[in-house]
Parts: C-alpha cells; structure tokens; sequence
C-alpha cells in the first residue's frame, strides 16, 4: 500500500483522489497476483497433465511389451506343444507300421503253416488214392475164374466206373450213377467211400482230402461236405 501512496504522491494527488488511486492500484496488484496464481496452476495442470501422458504412455508401454512376452511364451508353448504332438505322431506312426508288419509276418507264417497243412494233407489223400487204385487193379489181376474175393465187391462183375473228371462232370448225377453202380454190384456201404475216393478229381479230391480220416471212410459223411462244395443239397 505504502507504494502505492508514494506513487501517488508523485503524481501529486492528495485526500480522496490518493485513496481511491491507492485502492485501484492495489485491486490491479491483487489481479495481477491473481492472474499469476492461474498462470502457475494452469502450468501446475499443464505439468501433471503432461506427467500422467508420460505415466500413460509408459504403462501402454509395459503393457505392449507384457503383451509381446505373452505372445512369444505362448508361440513358444504352441511350437514346444507341436513339436510333442509331430513326434508323437512319429511314434505311432512307428508303433503301426511295426504292428502292421508283424501282422504280416504273422499272417504270412500262418499262411506258410496253412500251405504246409494242404500239402500234407493233399499228399495223403493222393497217397490213399494211389494206395486205393493199386488195391483195385491188384484186385482185377489176381482175381481168378474160381478164386474167392475178401468179400463180393468185386469189380470184374460190373463195368469199370470212369472217374469224376471236375469242371466237365455234374457231381449229384455222378453220385446217383455211383450210388446205382455200388447197389448192383452188391458192394458193402462200407467200402463206398474209400472206392469213390479212387475216381474223384479236382475240388472234390481236395474236399475228400481235408475230411478227417473218420468223415473219409464214411460215404454219407463223405457225401455231405462234397455236396456242399458243389452247392448241391441232399
């Protein structure tokens, strides 16, 4: 204030005119004052306003950043997770291929075994027929005018019975001619399977081949797997 006074002494005012002078010059001061208090806090504002950008930025930052490390840590876990999954594929691939080819090994072993099996039996069932065939023409050979025979099948009394040729022969009228030809020359049923062993061929010689040796001295057990091979019924 005291300036104020002083300042308006110099210009030479005095009572009332200095006081009012003195009052305006103080409400100027106190506005000026004011404007600087704004002036500061709008900086003040500028300032923090600026810091919290800073603050902002720096977190939209580290979060960019956290954001990365979690994409890099989970394309990292997909790969480690991929790689897992390839070899594990691999591994069952191997384990399969490896199966597959002991089933194979084992397929073929049992196929070889099964091969071997036919052969033998094939090789017995040609044995017996040999066996048979020789039996009979022994049979015819010996067989003289006044000799007597183990029992009357005999085939000197009928004409010889041609052999069941497969393919070219109908197997259920070979077996009604068999049937027939056995009745009239009297020949014990239980010789009729072994005799109709004799003059079978193709399948039927490899059905007769596979019955057992029960089934093969049998004429109806005989009769019924060959039937059956040849999609004949009784």
């Amino acid at each position: 204030m005291e300036k104020f006074i002083e300042l308006g002494k110099t210009f030479a005012l005095e009572g009332a005119e200095l006081l009012a002078f003195v009052r305006k010059e103080e409400e100027r001061e106190e506005k000026r004052r004011e404007e600087e208090r704004e002036e500061r806090r709008r900086e003040e504002e500028r300032e923090e306003k600026r810091r919290e950008e800073e603050r902002e930025e720096k977190r939209r930052e580290e979060e960019r950043e956290e954001k990365c490390r979690r994409e890099e840590e989970e394309e990292e876990e997909r790969l480690r997770i991929a790689e897992e999954e390839k070899v594990e594929r691999s591994r069952r691939q191997d384990e399969e291929r490896e199966a597959r080819q002991q089933e194979r090994e084992i397929r073929k072993l049992q196929m070889e075994a099964e091969l071997q099996r036919q052969k033998v039996k094939i090789k017995e069932a040609q044995r017996r027929h040999e066996l048979e065939m020789k039996r009979l023409e022994l049979e015819q050979t010996h067989q003289g005018p006044g000799a007597q025979a183990p029992n009357k099948e005999d085939r000197a009394k009928a004409p010889k019975l041609p052999s069941f040729v497969d393919g070219k022969d109908d197997l259920d009228a070979y077996l009604q001619r068999f049937e027939r030809f056995a009745t009239t020359a009297k020949w014990d049923k239980a010789g009729w399977a072994t005799k109709l062993s004799a003059l079978l061929s193709g399948r039927a010689l490899d059905v007769y081949s596979h019955l057992s040796e029960e089934a093969a001295s049998d004429y109806d057990k005989m009769k019924i797997p060959l039937m059956k091979r040849y999609d004949l019924t009784e």
